[in-house]
């Protein structure tokens, strides 16, 4: 969850505490709401496929970056920018979130924030959270090329043989040649229309859930009720 009014509070918090030093970066799924914090910031707006440059280009203005959300998002463009984990900080998700503030935190946490380069807003797209990387093994022992969505966890992103929005998981599939093989790790209507377009030209796609033991759903940021959880 990262609704307004949820976010707010802890934006005036933070702000209060790092002034200019301190932007927002917001994926296009947030509220307009949410955009303007990133606006009122001198932020950006980011999808899942340029997330990378928008944070390249948040880091080179020097100030604290909040990336509202997605959790899983903002931990994999740390690591395509460089940004170990200790100058990351996981801020709370939805109300835990909400009632967090600086001066609340133990003194540890507080100097881990101080130090922080990017505050991470702890929601995130919990379709994506079902793939763990004993699924991309799975495929991938079987010769499969294993593509992922961002939004999954960072281990999956890194065990994966590829990550990128659905334009690019979609282009993937259009450039797959007769024989090709591929596990794609996203929403599940997604991959059974790229199924549907690959069989036509002798190409087997599997979504990474479908192995003994796991499954596959509707991704909540494809639907209006889940839409709310951003």
């Amino acid at each position: 969850f990262a609704k307004e009014h949820m976010v707010a509070p802890v934006f005036d918090d933070l702000q209060e505490h790092y002034g200019d030093d301190f932007l927002v970066v917001t994926y296009m799924n947030t509220s307009g709401r949410i955009k303007a914090l990133a606006g009122r910031t001198g932020g950006a707006v980011c999808t899942s496929g340029n997330a990378k440059p928008v944070m390249e280009w948040a880091l080179a203005q020097g100030k604290k970056i909040l990336f509202v959300p997605d959790r899983h998002l903002g931990e994999v463009s740390c690591w395509w920018t460089g940004i170990p984990a200790d100058k990351q900080f996981l801020w709370g998700g939805g109300t835990e979130g909400m009632q967090m503030t600086v001066d609340g935190l133990s003194p540890s946490d507080r100097a881990r924030l101080d130090d922080a380069q990017v505050v991470l807003w702890g929601s995130y797209c919990g379709v994506h959270t079902v793939f763990d990387t004993g699924m991309v093994e799975y495929w991938r022992k079987r010769d499969y090329r294993v593509l992922v969505h961002p939004e999954c966890p960072l281990e999956v992103v890194q065990a994966a043989d590829g990550a990128g929005s659905t334009k690019f998981l979609w282009q993937a599939m259009l450039d797959a040649k007769a024989g090709d093989k591929l596990a794609i790790a996203t929403e599940g209507h997604f991959v059974r229309n790229a199924r549907e377009q690959a069989a036509q030209r002798g190409i087997e796609i599997v979504h990474v859930a479908d192995v003994p033991g796991g499954g596959s759903m509707g991704c909540y940021t494809y639907n209006k009720t889940a839409r709310s959880m951003y």
